[in-house]
């Protein structure tokens, strides 16, 4: 013998749950799988925090590009040229606001060189939804320059 569930029609349907459009899942592709990655390999990334302190612009570069150099604390100033014209170097005021900015970059890869530039770390970026590169950064002001990912 089956239960089958009752109703009383006096109560209400429950409500749908509010969501945040920025909270919303993005439903322009279907999931993909992420491939797992060997422990090891990754527990042998060097990641840290680090803060900008200059921006200059890279016209040699096969793709745009801009100079950074960062404070990775203890690690001390290291260059990187990073990919990031789009949405952080298109004007100059657009390259000064990047001053300061907290970063994340992995700073045990070896040194590529780039054109006549000798890129030291590896600032870390992800695709935005026009496939411009935005930067990963602590969401925090308070993150330690030089912090290692744990």
């Amino acid at each position: 013998m089956t239960a089958t569930p009752t109703t009383s029609s006096n109560s209400p349907a429950p409500a749908a749950p509010a969501t945040s459009p920025a909270l919303a899942p993005a439903a322009t592709k279907p999931a993909a799988k992420a491939k797992p990655a060997p422990i090891d390999p990754f527990a042998g990334l060097d990641i840290r925090v680090g803060r900008i302190l200059q921006v200059d612009e890279f016209p040699e570069a096969r793709k745009p590009a801009l100079k950074l150099q960062i404070d990775l604390g203890e690690l001390g100033v290291k260059k990187s040229s990073a990919q990031i014209v789009a949405n952080y170097g298109s004007t100059a005021e657009a390259r000064e606001a990047l001053i300061g900015t907290l970063v994340l970059a992995v700073v045990n890869l070896p040194k590529r060189q780039i054109g006549k530039f000798m890129s030291e770390v590896l600032t870390l970026g992800v695709p935005g939804e026009d496939g411009n590169v935005v930067l990963v950064r602590p969401d925090r002001p308070d993150a330690v320059v030089g912090g290692k990912l744990y």
